[in-house]
């Protein structure tokens, strides 16, 4: 799995990173149920559109999307 500046185009959880440094996994998910937008939280709990290419997504790295544990 790669680091890319790609944001994802499918649902699932992804390890995002923010200018080089923080580091987090997130969830990237329909903006509407059949939408295929997606969108997760990248700063501060902030919900962004992830095929929003201005400002709020400079920096932002994207690797996954990552296996969700599963339930015991």
């Amino acid at each position: 799995m790669k680091w890319t500046d790609k944001p994802p185009t499918e649902p699932g959880w992804y390890w995002l990173r923010i200018d080089g440094k923080h580091i987090r996994v997130t969830k990237a998910r329909p903006i509407m149920e059949n939408s295929d937008s997606l969108y997760a939280a990248i700063r501060s709990s902030r919900l962004v559109p992830v095929n929003n290419h201005d400002r709020e997504m400079e920096g932002t790295e994207w690797a996954g999307p990552i296996p969700e544990p599963e339930e015991e």
